[in-house]
């Protein structure tokens, strides 16, 4: 057919077959038909196939152009321009062609249409504007590439089945996606008016690589199981993660606050943190006045001894005619680090054991942040007042189980007071 060709009378012919005759060239022109209705060139060679071939036919309904070896990048450039002139084009096969694309606006004048075959090609997606085919009935997009259907797709899907109220989409062959990414189609093959074939329930492989089906996934349990369970799983392992260290954070802070502020203040100003030469005394030692035998005999003698630290006990230090707590507040400000002994004498019975712990909290500064150790009886632990364990770093809370100066005892005084 790569010549031009005259029908004489032949008005009135309304069909025409000529599937399957070995023809191979459309490039020339056929005159004399113009009001046959259906064209069957199924099995020809198409792919030396001119954009005007069809223009004399504008009265033609049923084109089939299946397994006719089209050109793929004559039809993804030429689709629109070769079905232009076919306003009454009701029906078109292209089935089992290798097709990949048609070309943009494809069938915009053709929207009479109501019966494409698309089956057997390579499309991943329908190929063309649903919009330009109002009358659109059914649409065969069997063994094509398909994995799934964009939401937009699947609107102007669910628009042409409302109107027409029983559009049909063929998805039989395709090898669908179950996974999470496109749970929004999969429930949507469930619950849309749309007709399929196969009763909807295509191949598909899910989030492990295994092949099920469509079906698997109309249970909304199951999906959020799969997919929304999962990820609210990790969502919520992660906010459980950020609440905890939220928590310590707020915890090492509030509990370290002051040693905190003097690494900052040490790094971004000039500021420097006192030494104990910069105190006149070394140590000051707090502790219940009916329990005087281990602080000032075996404390006082490690101290004094073995660290080298001058130390001040109210029995030995302070003068009788001097005020009890000027004098506490004075040998505290005046002391490089603050040794509470803290036994149940200490912290029940003893009427200067508030007064004493008090001084030393309002004794801690960001010059001085390791001011205050305390040593306390691991039974008392939980008794321990909440500000004094809110301002001394944990760290400087020695828990013992007897008073003794046992090495342990010995070597951690020995870190906190040097």
């Amino acid at each position: 057919m790569g010549n031009s060709v005259n029908f004489f009378g032949g008005k009135n012919l309304e069909y025409i077959n000529l599937s399957d005759n070995g023809f191979w060239e459309f490039t020339g022109v056929i005159n004399g038909l113009t009001g046959f209705k259906t064209f069957i060139l199924s099995g020809n060679q198409l792919d030396i196939l001119s954009v005007t071939f069809f223009d004399p036919f504008p009265s033609l309904e049923h084109l089939d152009l299946s397994e006719t070896n089209l050109n793929p990048d004559f039809i993804s450039a030429s689709s629109e321009r070769l079905f232009q002139k076919l306003s009454d084009l009701k029906k078109l096969s292209l089935e089992r062609n290798s097709l990949t694309l048609l070309s943009s606006n494809t069938f915009s004048a053709n929207r009479n249409i109501t019966h494409l075959l698309l089956s057997g090609n390579r499309f991943n997606r329908v190929p063309f504007n649903l919009k330009n085919t109002p009358e659109l009935q059914v649409l065969d997009l069997q063994n094509n590439a398909i994995v799934s259907l964009d939401r937009e797709t699947t609107d102007n899907l669910d628009r042409l089945a409302a109107d027409s109220g029983g559009f049909q989409l063929m998805l039989g062959g395709n090898v669908l996606l179950c996974v999470c990414e496109n749970v929004p189609f999969l429930y949507w093959l469930a619950h849309t008016s749309v007709l399929f074939d196969r009763d909807g329930n295509f191949s598909c492989i899910n989030n492990d690589g295994v092949l099920t089906h469509t079906k698997a996934f109309v249970d909304p349990i199951i999906v959020w199981r799969q997919c929304a369970g999962q990820f609210y799983f990790y969502l919520s392992i992660f906010l459980l993660c950020t609440m905890i260290i939220g928590f310590l954070t707020t915890l090492v802070i509030t509990r370290n606050k002051t040693l905190i502020l003097s690494s900052l203040l040490q790094m971004f100003t000039n500021f420097k943190v006192l030494k104990s030469k910069d105190y006149k005394i070394g140590v000051f030692i707090g502790y219940a006045d009916r329990d005087y035998m281990f602080a000032c005999t075996d404390l006082r003698r490690y101290i004094e001894t073995t660290l080298g630290l001058t130390t001040y006990l109210q029995d030995r230090d302070l003068l009788p005619t001097f005020d009890m707590a000027q004098g506490i507040v004075e040998a505290i400000n005046s002391s490089w680090r603050i040794l509470l002994v803290v036994n149940r004498t200490f912290l029940n019975d003893d009427h200067w054991s508030l007064f004493t712990m008090k001084s030393a909290i309002f004794a801690l500064t960001p010059a001085n942040p390791d001011r205050v150790v305390v040593l306390v009886d691991k039974q008392l632990l939980s008794e321990l007042p909440g500000d004094l364990l809110s301002s001394v770093p944990e760290d400087n809370i020695i828990p013992v189980s007897r008073w003794e100066m046992t090495y342990r005892l010995r070597e951690m005084l020995r870190t906190r007071l040097l």
